[in-house]
C-alpha cells in the first residue's frame, strides 16, 4: 500500500504502533529542510534567518532574527553536545573570531530532527536503515553543513552561488553529519543526545563497510579487477539504529 503524505506528519503514520519494524531512507535527508543560523562570535546569541521580499525589488533577501523557533532551539542543543564543541573548543574559537573578525554560519538539519522525533513517536520500536552523502564536492555556498544548489538548464546542470536564486526551480541537497545525526536520532528516542547511555544501539559505517558485511561482494567485482560497490560512493555513508534488547 503506498501512503502519500509528509513522514514527518504524525497523521501520516495513522495510529502509534509499537511493533518492531523496519524504516529504510535512501537519499532522504539531503532533501530535508534546514534552517541557517549565524552568530558574530562563538560567545554571541544565534540568530535565525528568514527569507523575505525586498521591500524596494521583487528579490528575496536574508533578515536575521533573535532566536525564536523551538526545533531550531532544540537542533542547537544537540549540536552543542557533540564532540568538537566543548567549551574548551569554544573558547579557542572565540579568542580567533575575536583576531580575524570571524562570524559564524550554520546550515542545521531541523527537517532531519522533526522527521526523527515523529518516526520514534509512532514507530518507537523502528530498526533505521538509512543512507546519504557525508560530502559533497566544490560547494560555494557558505556556512557549515552548506547545501549544493543546482538547476538543469538546456541539459546541463548549473550550480548556483546562493540558494536565494534558486527560486523553486532549482535541486537544493545538503551533505549529512553522520556524527550529529547519530545524537540526534538518540535525543529523539530518548530527550537525551547522550549515546553510552542510550535505549538505542547504533553505529556509523562507510557505504564500502556496509556492502562488505550485506552484499555479495564477489559477484559485482569488474574483469579488470574494479568493484563499483566497493569503490564507488566513497562520500556517502549509513547509519542503523535499533532498539536495545
Amino acid at each position: 500500500m503506498v501512503n502519500c503524505g509528509s513522514a514527518s506528519d504524525p497523521r501520516t503514520w495513522g495510529t502509534a504502533n509499537a511493533d518492531p519494524c523496519y524504516v529504510v531512507m535512501f537519499e532522504v535527508l539531503d532533501n530535508l529542510p534546514h534552517d541557517l543560523v549565524y552568530r558574530e562570535t562563538p560567545k554571541s546569541p544565534w540568530l535565525e534567518t528568514w527569507v523575505v521580499r525586498n521591500q524596494t525589488s521583487d528579490s528575496l533577501i536574508e533578515e536575521r532574527r533573535s532566536l525564536q523557533d523551538p526545533l531550531i532551539k532544540r537542533c542547537l542543543d544537540v549540536i552543542s553536545q557533540v564532540p568538537g564543541t566543548s567549551s574548551l573548543v569554544a573558547s579557542a574559537k572565540s579568542t580567533l573570531s575575536r583576531l580575524l573578525h570571524f562570524s559564524e554560519l550554520s546550515w542545521i538539519p531541523t527537517g532531519c530532527l522533526q522527521l526523527l522525533e515523529t518516526l520514534h513517536r509512532m514507530r518507537p520500536n523502528m530498526a533505521l536503515i538509512t543512507s546519504d552523502f557525508s560530502s559533497l564536492p566544490d560547494v560555494t555556498i557558505s556556512g557549515a553543513r552548506a547545501p549544493i544548489v543546482a538547476s538543469k538548464e538546456n541539459g546541463e546542470t548549473k550550480d548556483h552561488s546562493s540558494y536565494l536564486e534558486a527560486m523553486g526551480n532549482a535541486d537544493i541537497f545538503f551533505p549529512t553529519d553522520f556524527q550529529l545525526l547519530e545524537r540526534l536520532d538518540h535525543y529523539a528516542a530518548t530527550g537525551s543526545a547522550e549515546i553510552e547511555t542510550s535505549e538505542r544501539i547504533s553505529t556509523v559505517v562507510t557505504s564500502a563497510e556496509f556492502m562488505e558485511q550485506c552484499a555479495q561482494v564477489d559477484k559485482t567485482k569488474t574483469l579488470d579487477g574494479f568493484n563499483p560497490l566497493l569503490e564507488d560512493y566513497s562520500n556517502t555513508k549509513f547509519y542503523i539504529s535499533l532498539p536495545s534488547l
